[in-house]
């Protein structure tokens, strides 16, 4: 419709004033560069822009300099003749002489014109322009930005040079804004100002408020375009968690086409600061938090104890009420006043935090990676990079990704993140590994598999601690062999042989095998379980089973050679979780069998093989603790020398009666141990001598 009036207008030999009126980032400017393509080429069309220029006097040279980029230097000769002579007179009414104008004006300055009225340089020019035949449209935008001197000044060249013949002005401006800012100039009030502005403009267009559909459209079009959730495994999606968000909190912000660019615009320059390193989601209702209410994003931070995780106390459900008050307490100290401006505010931060959320007795969706509400990923969303002390996942999924495709071999350490000196970044980096695992919908390959166990045979499990990174590591293996691997005969062996000690591969096999067999032992011999409650189990996956099978014959292996040393340095605690591993793996019958060939060959002493039996540690409060120093030492552990060890030998085998006879030095735990093992078997005996015969 603009464009179809402007031609007619310029068709005629009149000069008229067309107003496009919208309120600020309404879309003005937008149409205006619609408007100049859709114009050309049979309509010169010529920008300019008064506020730009610094002061009245450079408004008037800026005009005229403008009105000349309509007639090319070179061209049109008499025209630029009689500018230039309308310039020299009209300066006089705001005592100026134009100098520098540019675009072919600058040479006013050089110029000596000769006296003539306004009216009559007026003339001149009118009747070059119309013998030149150009249509021309002057654009004026963001008239409503100048000054109040400035503005009125802008309107004087406006009537002054209004009367050019197919000489047109499209002004565009803010209504509201420019009757003050006029009103101001003009030393008036607001209706004289009206009054001012009506005789200026003939045809005032007002721009009518976008559509909300429109709205939308440009937020949904960019977002989508900077989102990458394609083939993302939860639902909702990233994306989608965004539209929600923006149904229930944005729409009513965004309101004109330059708030929703704005807006997008910042979204799209923080993530790529962020490096891709945090939810998409969550960081596009973070930025509109940062945008729209800056107080309240300043405090996030301070309340990242109340915000972080998904789990909410059942005291803070149960007082929901409390636990509104307090909300609406700490909005209300960031500025909002008014039940209805805290209740949206209080909407708009539980909708990305679950815990928040679940206080006050609604549900957020808390799925996806890198998402806010998760404590080791808070930081990232108001540093928009890495703080200090974390780990890129980018750089984690790429290693995973390297190891799958054969791009990164997984028989070498990766020193920058699961294999990193720093036992903090170590754990860190395997902790995002496993949920990298977890986050990824395809089987895990071989080569993960390989390269986690070998890392692990690096990094082993300390038992003497409860978190340690060869402990995560045994996690994760556990959970990458609880998948259906394909995999040739020779790659179980290779696993088995990444390992000196059997105790870490059997932390992740027993962990893996638990799933298949809560509650009952496996049996190697044909995979059948025997679970207390009577009830089968699904028998695990081909690779899991194999590897487990031979990992029990290499711990049997590994138990004999322990067990028939006359050094005690493997640690009570590795001694002991691998033989729980034995005992849930139903193995013991292996560590029999390798005894019993041990006895044949006559490598057995039964005082070196209970010695091992015989702990090192204290009793306290009915808790066996172990110790260190190995002065303290705890009785023999019969029990388990019953399972391994056959009757006749445990109970007739001749045992040494002085110390000065043992192999082994008469001090230090070596000593200590025979020596327990010794009076405990004696024990042992002596319980079996005093036990009436069972006559049934």
């Amino acid at each position: 419709m603009i464009v179809d009036l402007l031609k007619s207008l310029t068709d005629s030999n009149d000069s008229s004033v067309v107003a496009l009126a919208g309120p600020w980032g309404s879309g003005k400017s937008t149409l205006l560069n619609f408007l100049r393509p859709n114009l050309a080429p049979d309509v010169k069309v010529v920008t300019f822009s008064p506020w730009s220029a610094e002061g009245s006097h450079e408004i008037h040279r800026e005009f005229f300099a403008a009105l000349l980029e309509a007639f090319p230097k070179g061209s049109h000769r008499r025209v630029r003749k009689n500018v230039r002579k309308l310039v020299r007179r009209s300066s006089t009414l705001l005592r100026s002489v134009p100098w520098g104008l540019g675009n072919g004006v600058a040479e006013l300055a050089k110029e000596v014109l000769p006296e003539e009225s306004w009216d009559k340089a007026f003339e001149r020019l009118s009747k070059a322009i119309n013998e030149a035949g150009s249509k021309i449209v002057v654009i004026v935008d963001d008239v409503d930005r100048l000054q109040p001197e400035e503005i009125v000044t802008l309107m004087k060249m406006i009537r002054l040079t209004g009367r050019f013949p197919r000489t047109n002005y499209l002004l565009s401006y803010d209504h509201d804004s420019l009757v003050g800012t006029l009103a101001a100039g003009l030393r008036s009030g607001t209706k004289t100002a009206e009054a001012y502005l009506e005789k200026i403009v003939q045809y005032p267009l007002s721009l009518p408020p976008a559509q909300q559909t429109h709205l939308q459209r440009i937020v949904f079009d960019e977002v989508r375009a900077i989102l990458d959730d394609t083939g993302s495994m939860y639902a909702p999606s990233p994306l989608q968690r965004f539209q929600t968000f923006y149904a229930d909190h944005m729409w009513d912000f965004l309101t004109t086409p330059r708030a929703c660019r704005r807006y997008c615009a910042q979204a799209r320059t923080y993530l790529a600061l962020a490096e891709n390193e945090v939810d998409h989601a969550d960081f596009l209702a973070i930025t509109f938090l940062r945008l729209h209410h800056p107080a309240i994003y300043a405090e996030l931070p301070k309340w990242r104890s109340r915000l972080v995780g998904t789990q909410h106390s059942v005291a803070a459900i149960q007082d929901r009420p409390k636990a509104e008050a307090e909300w609406d307490e700490l909005i209300s100290e960031c500025g909002y006043t008014g039940k209805s401006a805290v209740l949206d505010v209080r909407r708009a931060i539980s909708a990305i935090f679950p815990k928040m959320a679940g206080e006050l007795g609604s549900s957020a969706d808390s799925s996806g990676k890198y998402r806010i509400c998760d404590p080791a990923y808070f930081e990232r969303f108001f540093t928009f990079s890495l703080p200090a002390g974390d780990l890129s996942d980018q750089l984690i999924h790429t290693q995973i990704d390297g190891l799958g495709t054969g791009k990164i071999s997984p028989m070498g350490p990766l020193f920058d993140t699961f294999d990193h000196p720093n036992t903090d970044i170590r754990m860190l980096a395997v902790q995002k590994g496993d949920l990298h695992s977890d986050w990824n919908n395809a089987e895990p390959s071989l080569n993960l598999v390989k390269f986690v166990a070998g890392s692990l045979a690096r990094d082993p499990v300390q038992y003497d601690v409860p978190i340690s990174p060869g402990r995560l590591k045994a996690v994760w293996l556990a959970r990458l062999l609880d998948a259906n691997i394909d995999v040739s005969p020779e790659d179980v062996p290779d696993i088995i042989g990444l390992f000196a000690a059997p105790a870490s591969l059997g932390t992740a096999l027993k962990r893996a095998m638990a799933v298949y067999y809560p509650q009952g032992k496996y049996s190697p011999a044909d995979g059948s379980a025997e679970p207390v409650d009577g009830e089968g189990h699904q028998p695990p996956p081909e690779f899991l089973a194999e590897l487990t099978d031979a990992w029990q014959h290499r711990a049997a292996d590994w138990f004999a050679e322990v067990l028939t040393s006359e050094s005690y340095f493997t640690s009570d605690r590795e001694f002991l979780e691998v033989w729980s591993y034995m005992e849930f793996l139903d193995g013991l019958g292996f560590i029999r069998t390798q005894l019993h060939q041990a006895i044949q060959s006559q490598k057995f002493n039964l005082v070196t093989v209970a010695g091992h039996f015989a702990y090192r540690g204290t009793w306290q409060n009915e808790h066996f603790y172990f110790g260190t120093s190995g002065k303290e030492v705890n009785n023999l552990d019969i029990h388990k020398l019953e399972e391994i060890v056959p009757l006749e030998i445990l109970r007739g085998e001749p045992l040494l009666t002085e110390f000065d006879d043992l192999p082994s030095p008469k001090s230090g735990i070596a000593h200590l141990r025979r020596s327990r093992a010794i009076d405990g078997l004696r024990k042992y005996r002596e319980g079996l001598d005093q036990t009436p015969p069972d006559h049934s």
